[in-house]
């Protein structure tokens, strides 16, 4: 019986610790693919942003009589 929990234990024990890992790996993934992220997309898109906002800020008060 005491030889049957040690394995239980050992194996509960092999799995938490390769979850862990696979956690620590999609992190390291992840982080490698937010380092991927061109500047010059970035900046594209924000420009992009900020140019539909001016367009609706300036649309708005036309759209509603002012």
């Amino acid at each position: 019986m005491a030889y049957y929990l040690k394995q239980n234990q050992e194996s509960q024990a092999a799995k938490l610790e390769n979850e862990r890992l696979k956690q620590e790996n999609l992190k390291a993934r992840l982080e490698v693919l937010k380092q991927q992220i061109s500047p010059h997309f970035l900046f594209n898109f924000l420009n992009t942003l900020k140019s539909i906002t001016q367009e609706e800020d300036y649309l708005l008060p036309h759209r509603y009589g002012r």
